[in-house]
């Protein structure tokens, strides 16, 4: 099975720090998402 490697305009693909980049915004979703849902659900825990 091949994975589509995006085309960044390079040959190498992906780079360390679109990689970095990616994780540390997904984490950070996560989180916003968390503290949204305790919000709706009232704070009580």
């Amino acid at each position: 099975m091949r994975v589509a490697i995006p085309d960044t305009g390079t040959e190498r693909g992906l780079t360390t720090m679109d990689v970095l980049m990616s994780l540390l915004v997904s984490i950070v979703a996560s989180v916003i998402a968390h503290y949204i849902c305790k919000w709706l659900d009232g704070g009580n825990e």
